[in-house]
């Protein structure tokens, strides 16, 4: 991967009324919008919450949006997580972009900003699907660590992972 080809975030709340339009319009697999919600349900999701409790980031390269994700905490992040945990959903890589090694870079990135952001977070924890193989190596390869036994979650079986910051 060149220069030209390192992912960069940007905060939702920074984007312009065109930028997120061509955010809302990227698309992934109707498989992957099953587990994960579409890039619009993303958008939506974060635009009702609570500012102090969500985090919304994009991923460009160059001028393109590539990705986004929602990092939440407090209230809006799951029963199970820590009271000292942000909580990761809806990660998502647009199609055309996927498989293009940008799963390791942006989630560095995730890691980063949420360092920075919320510095008082002790843990990054995430839910995923049992059969999302390439996802659970993402996240076992940057250090994750499975807790507990798998659950029947919204859909289906998931596990849960977290890192410690």
């Amino acid at each position: 991967m060149n220069t030209s080809d390192v992912p960069v975030a940007q905060e939702l709340s920074a984007l312009s009324v065109a930028e997120v339009r061509a955010l809302r319009g990227l698309e992934i697999s109707r498989q992957q919008e099953k587990f994960a919600g579409s890039f619009a349900d993303t958008i939506l999701a974060w635009q009702a919450a609570p500012k102090d409790q969500i985090i919304g980031l994009s991923f460009y390269l160059g001028a393109d949006p590539v990705g986004l994700v929602l990092l939440k905490r407090g209230l809006l992040a799951p029963d199970w997580a820590e009271a000292d945990a942000a909580t990761m959903h809806a990660l998502k890589i647009a199609a055309p972009f996927q498989g293009k090694g940008l799963g390791r870079p942006v989630l560095r990135l995730v890691i980063a900003e949420l360092k920075l952001r919320w510095p008082d977070i002790k843990e990054l924890a995430i839910a995923v699907d049992t059969d999302n193989h390439a996802a659970l190596a993402l996240y076992r390869g940057t250090g994750m660590q499975e807790v507990g036994a798998p659950y029947m979650g919204r859909v289906g079986w998931e596990l849960r992972l977290t890192l410690t910051l």
